[in-house]
Formats: structure tokens, C-alpha cells, sequence
């Protein structure tokens, strides 16, 4: 079986793209999700709170996603020294379940940030999903709740699209001049014949 990463900057609508493999029968690990997951393990929770101090986490355990968002994402020593506690745990859960027995043809694995965490290489092949800046500006703002320069803080600690665009093995555009099904449908042939 093979396995493929599909990414996009924040907003491309990647996480969109996916639930529409995921309704060809496709299995998508979601590794922005299992992040999640990551920080409420003990060694991680127990290093994050000595970066950061106790407050960092909430009364119920929770991450405060808002203080870590506040902290990192205009600080990027402490964005990389997140990053490099989360991004390893993500992939050891990854390659667990990776293990589990899937009846379809290939897997995909998803992630805003591939590219910056130094994952292509370990994939069959990386699929990009694009949008023009503007337009993925105006997606984040509205569904992620944030200001414009909130939003553009998190969006600039992303490598550009121009970087990751030759380093991608196919490309999907999600720009609402080309429709995304057939797109998609090329694809996913393309991926079982390969």
C-alpha cells in the first residue's frame, strides 16, 4: 500500500479536500488533529510546562490553546521548540497507525506544515492543496474567528506556496475559478494506478 502526504497552507481548504477522500473511501490521518492529542501526554505536558510555566494548561488538563497561540506564533524559537516536542510524537502516532489493516488502495496523510517539518521524503508522493493568499486570508479570518493580523501572524510562520509548489508532486486548486470534484477524481485515479 502506499502512502502520500497531502498539505496547503492554512486556508487552502485542505482539511476540505480530504473529507472528500475520506468519502471515496480513502483514510486520512489527520496530523493537525492527533497534535491535539500529543499535548495532553505526560512527557510532553511535563516539558511544555517547563517552557512555559503551569498556567499553560487549563484547570481540566486542556492546552490553553489561546496563551500558545499568544506565545508562539509571534516568537519563533518558542514555535520551533513546540514544534520539535509535538511534530515527532505526531509522526510516532502516525506510524502506529499506520499499522492498522486498511482496505483501501493508499493512505493520506495530512499536515499544514510537511514541508517545514522535514516529512516529504518519507512519503510515495506529496499532493499540494493552493489558494491565492487573499482568498485563504479572508477563509482563516472567518472560520478561525481571528483578526487579520492574527490570522497573518499564523499564516507567515508557513513556508510561501511558491517554495512548496516544485517540491510537490501533484497539485489541487482551490481557488473557486476551477472546480474541486473533478480534481479530485483525476487524482484519486491517478493515485490507485500508481
Amino acid at each position: 500500500m502506499k502512502h502520500y502526504a497531502i498539505t496547503g497552507n492554512m486556508g487552502s481548504g485542505k482539511s476540505t479536500v480530504c473529507m472528500i477522500f475520506e468519502q471515496l473511501g480513502i483514510s486520512v490521518f489527520y496530523a493537525d488533529q492527533q497534535a491535539h492529542k500529543a499535548y495532553e501526554l505526560p512527557h510532553i505536558k511535563a516539558q511544555l510546562i517547563n517552557l512555559f510555566g503551569e498556567e499553560i494548561y487549563q484547570p481540566d488538563n486542556q492546552i490553553n490553546k489561546a496563551m500558545l497561540a499568544a506565545l508562539i506564533f509571534n516568537d519563533p524559537e518558542k514555535l520551533q521548540s513546540v514544534n520539535q516536542l509535538i511534530h515527532p510524537q505526531v509522526y510516532i502516532m502516525y506510524e502506529q497507525w499506520k499499522q492498522q489493516k486498511f482496505s483501501n488502495p493508499y493512505t493520506l496523510y495530512e499536515a499544514a506544515i510537511l514541508f517545514e517539518s522535514g516529512l516529504p521524503h518519507t512519503f510515495h508522493a506529496v499532493i499540494l492543496v493552493t489558494a491565492p493568499e487573499e482568498l485563504r486570508l479572508q477563509r482563516v479570518m472567518k472560520y478561525r474567528k481571528l483578526s487579520k493580523t492574527q490570522a497573518l501572524a499564523r499564516m507567515h510562520q508557513q513556508w510561501p506556496e511558491e517554495k512548496k509548489i516544485p517540491l510537490s508532486n501533484y497539485i489541487i486548486r482551490n481557488d473557486e475559478t476551477q472546480l474541486l470534484m473533478p480534481q479530485i477524481l483525476k487524482l484519486h485515479q491517478a493515485l490507485i494506478k500508481a
